[in-house]
């Protein structure tokens, strides 16, 4: 039977999608079909299948859809109040001509090709760790992991160009300015803020080694100006790989530090610029 997943906020929580949907993450799995959204490809990974994994990237992929949506419903009225075209105000995924205009397109495999000329060009991009995995080669699932973390470096500057837009149309229409937004942390901040927190090992790698679990991890960490970000316990039911479970972990802990500077970009365009009458629309797959 299919299921009916759907965001509650415009600005989701990895963890308020997965409450969910948690019940169908089971052995032995459901059998589920892909649908369509912009950085998932059909199949998920290369010459590998594990319906549960395929699960957990549908959310993060619905998270991640929903938050571009929400921007781009922000975007377009603030641009025809200060005006231009927003194709020309967004930036471009570094050394791609891909823009959020694009990525909306779900056109997977053009991202996905994009990107692997880009890193092949010598492009670095910030949020994704070199390696992957420092312990295993599996290249099917590296690229996935991959696209994510380009994406979450791409969102970051698409909300710095809705930061800007709205700090203009705070000067056109004579209201106070939009406060500045905490610091993303980049993804070395991260993880020295997660040795830090395990003073009895040396590297992430022990960590992961002496069996506590990533949700206890990042349940440890703390930026100032982001809410605590809660991770299901295990994060992966019925698989269980290390090394995999803590890149999911990041890419996740990333994308609700992202949603939790959109959440406060919403608030500011529904309170003090709600004369721009902004609706933002709410998401839902089937699979």
């Amino acid at each position: 039977m299919a299921i009916h997943l759907c965001v509650d906020s415009p600005v989701p929580t990895f963890n308020s999608i997965y409450q969910s949907v948690v019940a169908s993450l089971t052995w032995p799995p459901i059998d589920i079909t892909i649908p369509s959204l912009p950085c998932l490809r059909n199949p998920i990974f290369d010459g590998f299948s594990n319906i549960n994994m395929e699960i957990m990237q549908l959310i993060q992929e619905l998270q991640q859809f929903q938050l571009m949506t929400t921007l781009t419903a922000g975007l377009q009225p603030l641009v025809a109040l200060v005006g231009g075209a927003l194709e020309d105000l967004l930036p471009k995924i570094a050394g791609t001509n891909l823009t959020l205009i694009d990525i909306l397109a779900m056109d997977s495999n053009a991202i996905y090709t994009a990107i692997r000329q880009a890193l092949l060009d010598g492009i670095v991009f910030p949020f994704v760790p070199n390696p992957i995995f420092s312990g295993l080669s599996m290249p099917h699932i590296e690229i996935v992991a991959i696209v994510k973390a380009v994406m979450k470096g791409y969102v970051l500057e698409v909300i710095q160009t809705i930061t800007d837009l709205i700090n203009a149309a705070c000067i056109i229409l004579l209201i106070p300015a939009f406060p500045p937004l905490p610091v993303m942390p980049t993804l070395e901040n991260i993880k020295a803020a997660i040795l830090a927190a395990f003073p009895e090992f040396s590297t992430i790698q022990e960590l992961l080694a002496s069996g506590v679990s990533v949700s206890q991890i990042f349940a440890l960490l703390s930026f100032t100006g982001f809410p605590p970000v809660i991770l299901p316990d295990p994060l992966l039911p019925t698989f269980s790989n290390f090394e995999q479970e803590f890149q999911e972990a990041m890419n996740i802990f990333q994308s609700d530090l992202l949603t939790s500077l959109l959440a406060t970009i919403v608030d500011f365009l529904e309170d003090a610029l709600s004369v721009l009458g902004i609706e933002f629309p709410k998401l839902c797959i089937d699979f």
